[in-house]
């Protein structure tokens, strides 16, 4: 793959975008048989951390609790769910405040998205995800921080996240690429999605902070662990390739589709289902 104008670069993030309201909430945090998802702003799935990291768990955690809050974020009230009905497997809440703390503590950057879903120049928030949390016996009272609001009610674009299909993955970067194709699925042209990203930007989309410099070993241990997890796990078919500017890697190009029924219930038949409790122990941060 040849290094491409900014022009073409522009297009590949453009092509047959068509603006899509948020869908409801469906289903029940505790019944994954009811199709328990919500959707979610771009601009929250491309969150990139300017001080701290945000681990597997965090992630989940903070889709958790946006799914909860969802229905009422414009009433600005304090929220409320069980502790037992966020922590999974896990016996247990230390993991859960854990991960509330970074949620409170860990300064991300949101960029501001125009009408065609491109990010705007010199416009960004720098803001904590998690507003005041209270723990009150076997429940997790918490806020959303309100400047939050206005985009997760009113997103320019956005991805459906299910609550069943985020608990499957492996690694922050099978999730973390996961939402980002998901926030892109208006992106279509003959029933494929493309979607061309610089290096340095995937990077801060990772959250690898300083991990992995050298490409090759980012390109093995993020993106092609990420691409794995997603085509085990999910219904979308996922390549990806990377083009050079002279000798270094300058960007990467994802391109997707849904999987067939056929396909579908052939590969989940031979993939197990990982075990929740499992899974944050072999990540990769």
């Amino acid at each position: 793959m040849g290094t491409s104008t900014k022009q073409e670069e522009a297009v590949s993030d453009q092509m047959m975008f068509q603006l899509e309201p948020a869908g409801p909430r469906t289903g029940e945090l505790t019944d994954p048989s009811s199709n328990p998802a919500f959707s979610k702003a771009r601009e929250l799935v491309e969150i990139v951390p300017v001080e701290g990291t945000l681990s597997l768990v965090d992630r989940r955690l903070y889709n958790k609790l946006l799914y909860v809050a969802f229905n009422e974020l414009e009433r600005g009230e304090e929220f409320k769910v069980r502790i037992v009905d966020l922590r999974g497997r896990h016996k247990g809440a230390d993991r859960i405040i854990d991960s509330i703390s970074r949620l409170q503590t860990t300064l991300v950057r949101i960029n501001y998205l125009d009408s065609t879903g491109q990010k705007i120049i010199g416009k960004f928030d720098q803001v904590q995800l998690l507003g005041k949390t209270r723990i009150r016996g076997a429940y997790l009272l918490y806020r959303i921080d309100p400047e939050l609001v206005p985009i997760l009610v009113n997103p320019t674009v956005c991805g459906r996240i299910n609550m069943v299909t985020q608990d499957s993955f492996q690694s922050k970067y099978g999730l973390i690429l996961w939402e980002l194709l998901q926030s892109r699925a208006v992106l279509m042209q003959d029933g494929f999605c493309r979607w061309k990203v610089k290096v340095a930007d995937c990077r801060a989309l990772f959250d690898t902070q300083d991990q992995y410099p050298n490409f090759a070993d980012f390109s093995r241990r993020c993106i092609a662990k990420a691409v794995n997890e997603i085509n085990a796990f999910t219904e979308l078919r996922v390549d990806w390739s990377a083009a050079k500017s002279g000798k270094a890697y300058e960007s990467i190009e994802f391109t997707w589709r849904r999987a067939t029924a056929e396909e579908v219930d052939a590969e989940f038949d031979i993939i197990p289902s990982p075990v929740d409790g499992d899974t944050d122990l072999i990540e990769i941060n």
